[in-house]
C-alpha cells in the first residue's frame, strides 16, 4: 500500500521449464510438448492435466509407493498439496511457462521476441501503468483523449514535421492509440503500426506462419481452463470445489496508506495491532494476503468490512486460490501475444466473445459458492460471463483482463461485438460503479473511454442499440433515488461523486 510490488527476480528454470519438475528431463518434456501439440492422448498428457488441475504435480514424476506419492519440495501428500504448499510447488508463473510451450512448441519470450520483431500487429495497445509517459499530438491525435506511449511517439515523425505536442504521466488503464486509424492519423503513427500496402501483405504471409504454429484446439483449452478457474466453475457431480478452506484476501493497491488498511484489518478481524501490522506488509509485498480463514459467513462479512474502508478484497478456497493465481498469469501471457500478432489476438478474441457456450450455465459457481441466477439466460460468452461477474471474480484478476479486454477492443473485427456486450452490460456496471466504495481496482467501467471515442462504433450504438437512453437512464435514476434519500450531496454517502458516475 501506497507504493507497488516488487518485481521477483526472474527465476532458475525460466526458459527451461523442465528444471523445475522432479524427474523430468528436457527430452521427456520437449516430447510431451509435441505430444500435447498434436492433440495425443488429449486426456491423459501429464502437461495439459497439471494446467488443468495443477495439484496432479504430485506423483506425475516421482514413483508412487503402497502410502501414495509425496511432494518432494514440501513432503505433502497429494491429498494435503493445496493452498500454499502447491503455490511453492507449482507458481504462476511455471504455470505460465508450460502453458507458453504448449502454445508455442519453443521457448515463450524467444517466440514472442521473433514474432514481435516481425511488426505482425498493426496497433499497439500498451496499457499504460500509473506514471507512464504518454504523448498527445494536436496534428495526429482525433480527440482530446487519444495518445501514444513514449516508444511509439519517439519512432514516429511528429517531431520532425513540427507538430504541437505535449507529454505527461499517464494514469493506470489508459492504452497507446498507435496504429488505430480512427484515434491517430497514419503520418504520425511508428514505423511499426504505420499501415503500408507491401509491407502489410509480407506481414500476412508471415502473420500466417505464427498462427498456424499455435494449434487452435489447445488454444481453445488454454483459455476455457483459464476462465473457468476465475469463474469457479465445476465439472457436473464435481464436489472438489467445496473442498478446502475458506479465506478471505486483501489486495495491494496504490492509495490507501497503511495506518488506514491496518485499522481496517484490525476491524475487519478483530486481530492485535502487531497482527494487523503484519498482514498489511503481507498485502504490500506480496501484491494480496489471506487476513481471515473460516466459514463462508465469516470470510463474507470480512471482505464486506475491507471493502466498506474502500479495499479490493475476495472471498475463495484453498481449492480455488492456486488456479486464480495461475490464471492471472496466463492471462497476461495471453494478452503479450495477442500484442504482437493480428492472427492471433482474432483466434483468442473469437473464442473469448464466441466460446463458452459448453458450459453450462447451472455450473458456474462464484466466489465461494453463490449460484448466479442472473447468468441463467441461455448460452453466453466468456467475456460476458467475466464482465457480470466482476464483482465476484478474484480481484487481482481485475488488471490483467482489462489489458486483455482492450486488446479485444483493439481488433477490427471484434470491437463491434464487445461494444454491443459492454452497452448491454453498461446499467449494471453504472449501477455498481456509483455504488461500490472500493477504490483503486481496475472495473469495465474504466473501458467506457476505449469505447465510446470510437466514432463509428458510436455510430452504430446510438443507431441501433439504444445507446443514449441506456446511458442516461441509470444516471437518472440513481439521482433520483439518492435525492429522495437525502444523500444526493452527502459527501461522507457519496464520495466523489461525480467521478465515480462519469470515470472518463
Amino acid at each position: 500500500f501506497g507504493g507497488g510490488v516488487m518485481a521477483d527476480v526472474e527465476p532458475f528454470w525460466k526458459g527451461a521449464p523442465w528444471l523445475a519438475l522432479d524427474g523430468m528431463s528436457e527430452s521427456n518434456f520437449r516430447q510431451v510438448v509435441a505430444e500435447a501439440r498434436q492433440l495425443e492422448w488429449w486426456e491423459t498428457n501429464k502437461l495439459l492435466e497439471m494446467v488443468r488441475n495443477p495439484s496432479l504435480i504430485v506423483g506425475q514424476y516421482t514413483p508412487a509407493n503402497e502410502a501414495g506419492s509425496v511432494c518432494t519440495k514440501c513432503n505433502r501428500s497429494q491429498a494435503e498439496h493445496v493452498g500454499e504448499g502447491l503455490q511453492k510447488c507449482f507458481s504462476p508463473d511455471l504455470c505460465a511457462e508450460i502453458v507458453g510451450w504448449l502454445l508455442s512448441g519453443e521457448a515463450p519470450d524467444a517466440w514472442q521476441k521473433r514474432a514481435k520483431a516481425l511488426s505482425l500487429s498493426t496497433t499497439c495497445g500498451h496499457v499504460f501503468k500509473d506514471e507512464d509517459w504518454a504523448y498527445r499530438c494536436n496534428n495526429c491525435a482525433t480527440d482530446p483523449t487519444c495518445c501514444v506511449c513514449a516508444a511509439c511517439f519517439q519512432d514516429s515523425s511528429c517531431h520532425e514535421l513540427g507538430h504541437k505536442y505535449v507529454f505527461f504521466r499517464a494514469g493506470p488503464g489508459g492504452c497507446c492509440d498507435c496504429g488505430d486509424v480512427e484515434a491517430w492519423k497514419e503520418e504520425g503513427c511508428c514505423t511499426k503500426h504505420r499501415h503500408c500496402a507491401v509491407r502489410d501483405s509480407e506481414a500476412t504471409a508471415e502473420d500466417t506462419s505464427i498462427v498456424q504454429q499455435v494449434p487452435l484446439q489447445l488454444l481453445q483449452f488454454v483459455i476455457d481452463v483459464t476462465c473457468e478457474a476465475l469463474l469457479h466453475v465445476r465439472a457436473e457431480g464435481d464436489v472438489q470445489h467445496m473442498q478446502g478452506t475458506r479465506s478471505a484476501c486483501l489486495f495491494n493497491d496504490d492509495i490507501h496508506d497503511m495506518l488506514l488498511v491496518q485499522t481496517a484489518i484490525q476491524r475487519s478481524t478483530d486481530c492485535s495491532p502487531q497482527e494487523a501490522l503484519r498482514l498489511t506488509m503481507a498485502a504490500h509485498d506480496h501484491g494480496f494476503t489471506e487476513v481471515l480463514t473460516g466459514s463462508e459467513a465469516a470470510c463474507g462479512r470480512c471482505c464486506e468490512k475491507l471493502r466498506s474502508a474502500g479495499l479490493g478484497a475476495s472471498v475463495t478456497t484453498s481449492h480455488w486460490k492456486p488456479r486464480e493465481l495461475q490464471a492471472c498469469a496466463v492471462i497476461a501471457m495471453l494478452r503479450n501475444i495477442c500484442s504482437v500478432s493480428n492472427g492471433l489476438r482474432r483466434q483468442i478474441c473469437e473464442i473469448l466473445l464466441y466460446g463458452a457456450d459448453s458450459v453450462a450455465e447451472s455450473g458456474v459457481v462464484v466466489a465461494g459458492g453463490g449460484e448466479r441466477s442472473s447468468w441463467q439466460t441461455g448460452s453466453s460468452s466468456w467475456c460476458r460471463k467475466l464482465l457480470s461477474a466482476e464483482e465476484e471474480i478474484w480481484c487481482a484478476s481485475l488488471a490483467p483482463l482489462h489489458e486483455l479486454y482492450i486488446q479485444v477492443i483493439a481488433d477490427e473485427e471484434s470491437k463491434n461485438a464487445f461494444a454491443d456486450l459492454f452497452v448491454g452490460l453498461y446499467p449494471r456496471m453504472m449501477q455498481h460503479r456509483a455504488t461500490s466504495t472500493v477504490e483503486g481496482t481496475m472495473t469495465a467501467m474504466d473501458l467506457s473511454v476505449q469505447i465510446f471515442t470510437v466514432p463509428t462504433v458510436v455510430q452504430r450504438l446510438v443507431r441501433f442499440s439504444n445507446l443514449l437512453p441506456l446511458m442516461t437512464r441509470p444516471l437518472v435514476k440513481y439521482l433520483v433515488d439518492t435525492r429522495a434519500a437525502g444523500t444526493l450531496f452527502d459527501e461522507h454517502q457519496n464520495p466523489n461523486l461525480s467521478y465515480k458516475l462519469f470515470p472518463r
